[in-house]
This record gives structure tokens, sequence and C-alpha cells, in this order.
């Protein structure tokens, strides 16, 4: 393979890595924080997950935190740093 060909295939491995973690970063999003949200609001009902007051605070902190992990680490990895 020539050097063109070996840059051009880890651009496209880094575009995947970072396009997955950006996923992962709307999925945990969705998830925990949209969920939490629509627990707190009383959007949901007649759930067995009754972790009380505490517990919904940290799902939603947590998942926001890793909602920001995961986007910039996609984000550092698809400039290259």
């Amino acid at each position: 393979m020539t050097t063109r060909e070996d840059r051009d295939k880890a651009k496209s491995a880094r575009e995947m890595l970072s396009k997955y973690f950006f996923s992962l970063s709307i999925a945990t999003y969705t998830g925990a924080v949209m969920g939490t949200l629509a627990s707190m609001l009383g959007l949901l009902k007649g759930t067995d997950l009754d972790s009380g007051v505490i517990g919904t605070v940290a799902i939603f902190v947590i998942g926001s935190i890793l909602t920001v992990i995961f986007a910039v680490v996609g984000n550092k990895i698809i400039k290259g740093k």
C-alpha cells in the first residue's frame, strides 16, 4: 500500500470510531437523561423502578456526564488528537 492509502484508511477508521462515540453519547442522553426527565415529569407511570429522588437525580447527573464525555472523546478522535 502507498502512504496515501494508509492515511485514507486511518482517517476512515478514525471517522468510524468517532461516529461510534457520538452514537454512545446520543444513546446515553436518550436513555438516562430523557428517561429520567420523563420519569420526574410523571410521563412514565406504572413502572416498578422506584429508586427515590436521590437515585433519580444520580442517574440524571451520571447520564449527563457520560453524554458529555462520549461527545468529547468522539470530537477528539475525529480531530486526530
